[in-house]
């Protein structure tokens, strides 16, 4: 009687190992047929490395007939420099170390050229656990190498022709504040690859702190859309704790659905060497400015002062031709005599600005401010006895400044003939000089009762070369010119408080 293995108990069935055998036969004709048609390069390879078994898509990507494969082994049409990796993973893979492997490897077409392909490979063993054959996939990748060594050529050329110039190269994920800093940006600073982090806070928190609120401003504009492109000059801290120059430029090069930026792309320049020539050149340029303004100044003291002191000369000899009395002219002789010593003193005084071609500081010395005041209104005599003019020095005697004391003179006979100049037409003038200390700083104010000045109208033009407000014929619109360039060659500064039909306060900043 047969067994229940050989037969199924139904009438009719077929042999049970007769359908194994069927099955096995279906199931190997579904193999050989996915096998040779398969969009891949299939091959049966022995632990040799002969081909057993080939399929057609991997002769045409061989370019080798079956026949032609079959002749030779796999090792035979591998490039030399993946072979040895190639074989490595082979061994590991007889070895029990891994179950299938998977790598990227050149090929020799049959035309000479080289194909790249993507190889897996998984084996396969006998009961005893003997390898029996590898089974390789072998997909054709050559169009995508071709494309990304393209990428890759295009990007080393243009990484060459970047850092070739100086410039290094920074790639922002503003969503996860993760970027990307070239091999140079992080040399620029005196950084070796590992030595600096990627994110952005690295390049940010060394940022000098002055240049901080423009960096982030520019930046913030150009994702505003308010720049097409972002641009800014900032100095950066170095390893060694000192600063560069930096030209950092960048752009968006993808916004995220919301139009937020997501992604910027940008390169650092070291500029520090042009800054530098760009700081000299300031200085030059403020060296040149300051000589052209020390001599127009001179040139404006010789003018204006002389011409002060030889008016008073005019008018005190008017005045003696028109005395009767030989007492009031000797009175005047005497005004005459100290005018005279006046101007040989102003004389001294242009000459040593004249001598003196250095620093500003050079030209300064100790001066008694209360005494140049009483000197400036023994110059002004005659002006001042013509028009009846009070002059109150409330100057202590102690005070003194380290001052020019050609600036200083001309300063205060610029002020003190403007008072009376610009006078009221209804009551005398008086003048008041006095002095406090204002924030640490030395404070000379000279207030007067004259017509006073429109601020609203005139503020801005008033200390301009030639400015002129009230009408006076003999007002040449330089007076006011001269002290404040004069005053701020001295480092100070001068302001105004008016009211018209009341007066002016001129409040002259001394240091």
């Amino acid at each position: 009687m047969e067994s229940d293995y050989n037969y199924i108990s139904e009438k009719g069935d077929k042999p049970r190992e007769r359908l194994i055998q069927d099955e096995l036969k279906i199931s190997e004709e579904r193999f050989r047929g996915a096998f040779e048609y398969s969009a891949i390069g299939m091959a049966i390879v022995s632990p040799q490395g002969r081909w057993i078994k080939v399929n057609k898509r991997l002769c045409d990507f061989t370019g080798c007939t079956k026949d032609e494969l079959y002749a030779i082994t796999f090792q035979d049409i591998t490039h030399p420099d993946d072979l040895e990796a190639d074989l490595l993973l082979l061994r590991e893979l007889v070895a029990g170390k891994r179950e299938y492997y998977q790598i990227e490897k050149r090929y020799f077409h049959k035309d000479g050229s080289i194909v790249w392909g993507l190889l897996n490979v998984s084996l396969v063993r006998d009961e005893e656990g003997n390898v029996l054959h590898f089974v390789s996939q072998i997909e054709d990748i050559t169009d995508r190498k071709i494309v990304e060594e393209a990428y890759k050529e295009s990007e080393q050329r243009w990484q060459f022709a970047l850092e070739g110039s100086g410039d290094g190269i920074w790639d922002w994920n503003v969503q996860t504040g993760e970027v990307f800093y070239s091999a140079q940006c992080k040399a620029m600073l005196g950084f070796t690859e590992n030595e600096m982090g990627n994110s952005c806070t690295e390049w940010d928190k060394r940022v000098h702190p002055d240049d901080k609120d423009r960096y982030f401003a520019d930046m913030h504009a150009h994702f505003m859309g308010k720049t097409t492109i972002y641009t800014n000059e900032h100095r950066v801290m170095c390893k060694d704790g000192s600063y560069k120059w930096v030209l950092d430029r960048g752009k968006v090069i993808s916004w995220t659905e919301d139009g937020k930026p997501l992604r910027v792309l940008g390169t650092h320049a070291d500029i520090s060497e042009a800054k530098e020539k760009e700081i000299q050149l300031k200085q030059t340029l403020d060296i040149i400015s300051e000589q052209n303004k020390r001599l127009t100044n001179f040139a404006h003291i010789v003018s204006h002062n002389l011409r002060t002191h030889t008016g008073n000369l005019e008018m005190l000899l008017y005045i003696i031709d028109e005395t009767k009395t030989e007492e009031e002219k000797q009175e005047l002789m005497e005004h005459l005599k100290k005018v005279s010593a006046q101007l040989s003193e102003t004389m001294q005084h242009l000459n040593d600005v004249i001598s003196i071609q250095a620093n500003i500081k050079k030209q300064r010395t100790v001066l008694y401010l209360r005494e140049y005041i009483h000197k400036a209104t023994e110059a002004m005599a005659g002006e001042i006895g013509l028009h009846k003019a009070l002059i109150i020095n409330n100057v202590p005697a102690e005070v003194t400044i380290n001052y020019s004391p050609a600036y200083l003179e001309s300063i205060l006979l610029n002020c003190l003939s403007n008072a009376i100049k610009y006078r009221h037409p209804n009551r005398l003038p008086v003048v008041e000089v006095s002095y406090h200390e204002e924030g640490g700083r030395k404070v000379l104010e000279i207030t007067d009762n004259g017509i006073g000045i429109n601020l609203a109208r005139y503020g801005q033009k008033l200390f301009g070369m030639y400015n002129t407000f009230h009408g006076n014929a003999d007002a040449k619109g330089v007076g006011l010119f001269i002290t404040k360039n004069q005053v701020e060659a001295m480092g100070g500064k001068i302001e105004v408080i008016s009211e018209v039909d009341k007066g002016a306060t001129f409040k002259i900043f001394l240091s």
